[in-house]
C-alpha cells in the first residue's frame, strides 16, 4: 500500500516530496542534474526529516528534455537515488513483512493533519501547517476575529495519558505574540484499531505503519 504524506508545493521544504510504501517511508529532495536550478529547501534538512521519521533520504535528478523543455527524471524506474550513497532506489525492494511501529515523527504528523483538517471542516480556510516535532507552533489560521491565530499540537498513543501543554509554552507564546497572542494547544491520541497484540487495548504500544488507525481529538484543551 502506498500513500502519500507529502505531494503540495507549499513551505516549509524539508523534502519536496515523501510517501510511505508498505512498512518503509521515503523522503525526496527533486534535484537539477546539470546543477544550474537550485530548489528550495537543502539537504540537510532532508537527511533531518528522514532521520526524525527512520525513513529513506532519495534525491530525484530532474533535466529539461525535448522541444518544450520539460523536466524529466533522469534515472529509470522510479527515478530515485539515495541522497548519501547516490546507488539507485527501488522503494518495493525495501519494503518487507517486518513489523515496524510508527515513529514519533509519523504520529506527530498525523495528529498535525487531524487538527488541520478539522479546522477546515470548521470553516477556517487560511490554514497553514507544518509537520515538524521540534517546531512549534504547528499550526497558523486565521480566526473568528480576523486575525492569526496559532495552534501547538501533542499527541500519544496511551489512553491513560492526561492532556500536558509542553512545558515551554510561555516561551512558544512570547515568541508568537509578534504576530498574535491567541495560541491554542491541540491533543490527540493516535491507537491501532484492531487490538491484535499485547499492550494495543492498553495504549502502550505504538501504532504500527501500515495498520489501521484510530484516533481521538475533541477539539482545542484551551483552559
Amino acid at each position: 500500500m502506498q500513500s502519500w504524506i507529502r505531494s503540495h508545493p507549499h513551505p516549509p521544504y524539508q523534502e519536496h516530496l515523501s510517501f510511505r510504501l508498505g512498512n518503509q517511508l521515503f523522503f525526496v529532495r527533486v534535484i537539477d542534474a546539470d546543477d544550474e536550478v537550485a530548489g528550495l529547501g537543502s539537504v540537510r534538512g532532508l537527511f533531518s526529516v528522514a532521520e526524525q521519521a527512520s525513513g529513506h533520504a532519495c534525491t530525484m535528478g530532474m533535466r529539461r528534455q525535448g522541444l518544450a523543455g520539460r523536466w524529466q527524471p533522469v534515472d529509470p524506474g522510479w527515478g530515485l537515488r539515495n541522497a548519501t550513497t547516490g546507488a539507485l532506489v527501488d522503494p518495493v525492494a525495501l519494503v518487507s513483512d517486518e513489523s515496524t511501529p510508527m515513529s514519533a515523527w509519523e504520529m506527530h504528523h498525523l495528529a498535525v493533519q487531524v487538527v488541520e483538517e478539522n479546522l477546515i471542516a470548521d470553516g477556517y480556510s487560511e490554514v497553514s501547517m507544518q509537520p515538524n516535532p521540534r517546531v512549534s507552533p504547528s499550526i497558523w489560521f486565521v480566526g473568528d476575529s480576523g486575525e492569526l491565530e496559532w495552534v501547538v499540537v501533542r499527541c500519544t498513543h496511551d489512553l491513560r495519558a492526561d492532556p500536558v501543554r509542553p512545558h515551554d509554552w510561555d516561551a512558544i507564546a512570547e515568541a508568537c505574540a509578534a504576530k498574535s497572542e491567541v495560541g491554542h494547544f491541540a491533543w490527540v491520541v493516535v491507537q491501532e484499531s484492531a487490538p491484535d497484540r499485547p499492550g494495543i487495548e492498553a495504549g502502550l504500544s505504538r501504532p504500527r505503519r501500515g495498520h489501521e488507525l484510530s484516533v481521538i481529538y475533541s477539539g482545542f484543551e484551551d483552559e
